[in-house]
């Protein structure tokens, strides 16, 4: 049998998580969503799925990202967390306000006619686009 894991090692692994979360610049989570919304972006992309070339780029940034800050938050009140999550909500909305269409994504919309044009494919971009999310420099 085995035994849940210890409050330490909870406390411990939601810390890890935290600076882990903390430590991605936004800029660089922001930047394909910039370069769509025809808005400047001098930040280094992430690579995995966030590469520019990756037809899944966007979903870490946009969705798994801040997903994993609102939860984090709820979890441990931390207030620089809900601050650069904030910032990061602030910034996709000026994305979105410069498509002024409502539309807010990391790829531009012609993308979606390219996938029905070819759905088989789709099953095969994850291991196309080198998996998730990795920083580098």
């Amino acid at each position: 049998a085995t035994s849940a894991p210890s409050r330490w090692t909870i406390q411990r692994s939601m810390e890890v998580n935290r600076r882990w979360l903390l430590s991605l610049p936004n800029d660089r989570l922001l930047h394909s969503f910039r370069v769509t919304a025809g808005l400047p972006s001098s930040a280094e992309p992430l690579g995995g799925w966030e590469k520019p070339d990756c037809e899944l780029r966007g979903h870490f940034a946009g969705g798994h990202y801040l997903s994993a800050c609102a939860l984090t938050y709820a979890s441990t009140g931390d207030d620089e967390l809900k601050r650069k999550a904030n910032a990061l909500v602030t910034e996709l909305a000026k994305c979105q306000d410069a498509h002024k269409n409502g539309y807010l994504s990391a790829y531009p919309v012609e993308l979606f006619d390219s996938w029905y044009r070819r759905p088989f494919e789709m099953a095969y971009i994850k291991i196309a686009c080198d998996g998730p999310p990795t920083v580098r420099g």
